[in-house]
């Protein structure tokens, strides 16, 4: 994959059976955290200086390559992770949430972060066949499960959500959603349906959300989110017609904001929600 670097850093890819050894890159999870080494930016731990505490490596699962390095995907059982904190050596890595604003100096190793974080997710919560309940067992030759009794397949789940700044003018929107935390805005967001279009997705949500038609919907770039399994596509829209209207559940405030009225507090900026709301009101450059 040398001729790769630069292009396409990190190569996703596949082997049951992949030997782990100590030059390895490991992603170890827990608890939506992630074991880096203790740096201003942040470095993925190899596995030689990892192996202490990690006791069954036939639970790993291997990305694929990074800058030409393979890599793993690990979580700690509550033992490893008991042994993990006896060690002397532990205070030259450290746990590192997905809010952490070093992931904005490397956005490529957020993404593989992300990986890890949902392919585990996605192994602990597919234990068991859905069609007959037999035990799963992993797929030799693709990331997937497969069971013994009844054959069905399990693959790890992608849900493709849409992300929409509106304007309006010199103005975007801005709604707050019960599940934020105190005083975050943020912009237009939800799942799309079955059969959907992704623009009938933007056209359906925003009108679900906050009463208002957009128009001239336009694509502004993709990444995936640490949230179970989510793909967020992102889009600009313009607004056509109608008045804000919030159902008071799901969305509890929204309100067209210009640049010199923005919320306090705004979406990490890792997040494809700041590079839109960037992108529109133009906050940094």
């Amino acid at each position: 994959m040398k001729e790769l670097e630069g292009y396409i850093d990190f190569w996703p890819a596949f082997e049951a059976n992949k030997e782990i050894t100590e030059g390895d890159l490991c992603f170890i999870y827990k608890d939506n955290e992630l074991l880096f080494q203790h740096a201003p930016s942040l470095s993925v731990p190899y596995y030689g200086q990892c192996e202490a505490f990690i006791t069954d490596v036939s639970s790993a699962w291997y990305l694929g390559k990074w800058k030409g390095k393979s890599c793993f995907a690990y979580e700690l059982s509550s033992n490893e992770l008991n042994t993990y904190e006896q060690m002397e050596n532990k205070q030259k890595l450290e746990w590192i949430g997905f809010r952490d604003s070093r992931w904005n100096d490397d956005l490529e190793l957020y993404k593989i972060a992300v990986k890890t974080q949902h392919l585990l997710k996605w192994d602990k919560s597919t234990k068991y066949c859905g069609c007959c309940g037999s035990l799963y067992e992993r797929k030799e030759d693709e990331c997937a499960k497969k069971c013994p009794n009844c054959g069905h397949l399990q693959f790890p789940r992608i849900s493709p959500a849409i992300i929409v700044g509106i304007k309006k003018g010199n103005e975007i929107l801005m709604a707050h959603n019960s599940a934020f935390r105190p005083g975050l805005y943020s912009v237009i967001a939800g799942f799309i349906e079955q059969g959907e279009t992704i623009e009938n997705a933007v056209k359906r949500e925003v009108y679900e959300e906050v009463g208002i038609k957009v128009k001239n919907i336009q694509y502004f770039q993709s990444s995936p989110w640490n949230s179970i399994d989510s793909l967020m596509l992102g889009f600009i829209a313009e607004y056509e017609s109608g008045e804000i209207r919030i159902d008071g559940k799901e969305i509890v405030d929204a309100k067209w904001c210009d640049k010199e009225h923005m919320p306090e507090v705004l979406p990490d900026k890792i997040s494809t929600a700041w590079r839109i709301i960037n992108e529109i009101m133009g906050l940094e450059k």
